[in-house]
């Protein structure tokens, strides 16, 4: 079946989008996912973690990973992130705990395969996770700059972009996302 290029952010729901459940190495429960259109070296997917989901394992993945969360909240290395953040976790780091009491929902970008690694199969890392707000607030222009892409906020854009009030995602072959300011996402 083929990967969506576009999304209605407005339902999520079992009935709005194609779930499939997925174990994930170190939690508790596994996460529910929609795999997305993506560049052949990225994997993009919706993810819903359930209420009470944790994964106490620490490690982390030699992809990068970044998302924006749409619904509740999610604690990464002892922050909480919420609807409209966007979060960089740099490949190599070590994530050590990540939960959601109530759930969560989000946009997730891989600059290659999550295969989960143990603290000591890691490489080293300097970078640090970063996370920056988008919201109506958020000022045009760039919103946050990594290794493997960089997000700008800019009215009527086109490409892979999100609009900044969360309902809607699409990537290069669909046509531009709603009037307003959007999220956009070039690879590097």
């Amino acid at each position: 079946m083929a990967r969506p290029t576009s999304l209605d952010l407005t339902d999520l729901s079992d009935a709005g989008q194609r779930w499939r459940r997925v174990p994930m190495d170190g939690a508790n429960v596994g996460i529910d996912v929609v795999p997305l259109a993506s560049h052949p070296d990225d994997f993009v997917i919706l993810a819903r973690f359930p209420a009470g989901f944790e994964r106490p394992v620490a490690g982390g993945y030699n992809a990068a990973e970044t998302f924006l969360v749409l619904d509740g909240e999610l604690q990464l290395n002892g922050t909480t992130v919420r609807r409209g953040d966007l979060t960089h976790v740099p490949a190599e780091i070590v994530r050590n705990g990540m939960s959601t009491a109530g759930g969560c929902t989000a946009l997730a970008w891989f600059s290659g395969p999550a295969t989960f690694l143990t603290p000591d199969e890691l490489g080293e890392c300097t970078l640090a996770v970063s996370t920056e707000r988008v919201d109506d607030t958020t000022p045009t222009g760039a919103v946050l700059a990594t290794p493997e892409a960089h997000w700008t906020l800019a009215a009527g854009a086109q490409g892979e972009c999100v609009d900044v009030g969360l309902t809607r995602w699409t990537v290069e072959a669909a046509p531009a996302v709603g009037e307003g300011a959007s999220l956009v996402r070039t690879r590097r």
